[in-house]
C-alpha cells in the first residue's frame, strides 16, 4: 500500500492511461484509487490525499430554527434519534416537510407542516428543541466558500481546504489565521488548533447545533463567555455563517 498525494497520483494516470485493461475505480469520499493492470496486483489499493470538488455551490434549500419546536400534531412519524442529522436524515428519506428534534430526550417528529412553531416559555435561547427543514438531510451539501461575521474573529470570506478534521470540512479566512471547523461542536477559532491536541478549545464563535456542515447552522451561534462556564453563552445574532 501506497501513500501518495495528488500531483503523483495525477502522474500516475497519465502513465499508466495508454496500458491495456486498465480499469480505474475512484471513491473521493473514502479517499482510494483502485487500479487493475497487467504491471500491478489486481486490486492494488493505492491511498491519495482527499479531495474536494470545487465549485460547489450552496445549499439554501437547508434551513434551522433552534430552540424552536413545530407544536403538536401534523405527525408524518416519530421515534428516537441519536443527533439532529439523524433526525434530519430520516425526514428526507419520508413524506416529510419538516422535522423538529430535542437534545435532551434524543426524539425526533416528522412533520407534514413546516409550523406553526413555538419555544417553552418563550425562551428560545437555552431551549432544548430544534427544528429543520427537510433539505438539511444527508443529500444536502456542504459549500465551498463561507461568509462569515461576528465580532470576535475577522470578517469575509472562508475558503474549505483540502484537508478533513474529524470527517468534517475545515475553512480558513482569506488572511490564513482564523478557521471554522469541527471539534466536539462547530467553532469559528484559530487555525493552529486543528493541530493534534487542540481540540479542547470552545471556540471563539461556537454552536451546539450538531449540524453536518456549518451553513445549516444559521442562529444558532454563541460567543465564547468570559462570565462563567466558557459555553455559557446566550445565542448571539451577531454572528452570521452563511454561504
Amino acid at each position: 500500500m501506497v501513500h501518495l498525494d495528488m500531483l503523483v497520483l495525477a502522474w500516475i494516470l497519465g502513465l499508466t492511461a495508454g496500458i491495456r485493461g486498465l480499469q480505474v475505480s475512484e471513491d473521493y469520499e473514502n479517499s482510494t484509487l483502485t487500479l487493475d493492470t497487467p504491471e500491478l496486483d489486481a486490486g492494488s489499493i493505492i491511498n491519495v490525499k482527499r479531495t474536494r470538488n470545487r465549485g460547489r455551490r450552496c445549499d439554501r434549500g437547508c434551513k434551522m430554527y433552534p430552540g424552536y419546536y413545530i407544536v403538536a400534531g401534523n405527525n408524518a412519524d416519530r421515534g428516537r434519534a441519536n443527533t439532529m442529522q439523524d433526525c434530519a436524515d430520516w425526514c428526507k428519506s419520508r413524506s416529510c416537510k419538516a422535522w423538529t428534534f430535542n437534545y435532551a430526550q434524543k426524539y425526533c417528529w416528522l412533520k407534514t407542516t413546516d409550523g406553526p412553531m413555538g419555544c417553552p416559555g418563550g425562551d428560545c435561547s437555552t431551549s432544548q428543541w430544534l427544528t429543520g427543514s427537510r433539505n438539511c438531510g444527508s443529500f444536502a451539501s456542504c459549500s465551498d466558500v463561507l461568509n462569515v461575521k461576528g465580532k470576535l474573529f475577522p470578517d469575509g470570506k472562508y475558503t474549505v481546504m483540502d484537508n478533513y478534521h474529524h470527517d468534517k470540512p475545515v475553512y480558513k479566512h482569506e488572511a490564513g489565521k482564523m478557521c471554522v471547523f469541527f471539534a466536539h461542536h462547530w467553532k469559528v477559532d484559530h487555525c493552529r488548533f486543528l493541530k493534534p491536541g487542540g481540540d479542547w478549545t470552545q471556540g471563539l464563535g461556537w454552536s451546539k447545533t450538531d449540524a453536518k456542515c456549518p451553513q445549516f447552522i444559521g442562529q444558532g451561534w454563541r460567543y465564547y463567555s468570559w462570565n462563567g462556564p466558557s459555553d455559557s453563552g446566550p445565542i448571539a445574532p451577531s454572528i452570521k455563517i452563511t454561504c
